[in-house]
C-alpha cells in the first residue's frame, strides 16, 4: 500500500514540476533564478540518488533519477538562458 502512495505521490511531484520547466522555456530568460540553489539542490539529488542505489531500492532509484534529472535539465536551461537570454517581444514588459 505504502508504495503504491509513494509511486502516486512521486509521479504528481515530479509532473507538477513541469511548469517550472515550460515557463523557463517560454520566458526564455533566468535572470530572477539561482544557479548556486539550483545546483545545490542538484548535488543533494544526486548524492540521495547515490543512496538509493546503495539500498537497491528499485522505486527510489526511479524517483531519485528523476528528480536529478529534473534539477539538470534546470540549470542547462537557466545557464543556457543567461548566455542567450530571449529578448523581450514588441508590446511585452518585462518586469524588474
Amino acid at each position: 500500500m505504502i508504495e503504491i502512495l509513494y509511486t502516486i505521490a512521486g509521479t504528481v511531484a515530479v509532473l507538477a514540476c513541469s511548469p517550472q520547466v515550460l515557463e523557463l522555456i517560454r520566458a526564455g530568460r533566468s535572470e530572477e533564478l539561482s544557479v548556486a540553489t539550483w545546483s545545490l539542490w542538484c548535488g543533494t539529488q544526486v548524492v540521495s540518488l547515490a543512496y538509493m542505489i546503495t539500498l537497491r531500492q528499485p522505486l527510489l532509484i526511479l524517483f531519485a533519477t528523476l528528480w536529478s534529472l529534473f534539477y539538470m535539465i534546470m540549470i542547462g536551461l537557466i545557464l543556457y538562458y543567461r548566455k542567450y537570454p530571449r529578448q523581450a517581444t514588441e508590446g511585452a514588459t518585462v518586469e524588474k
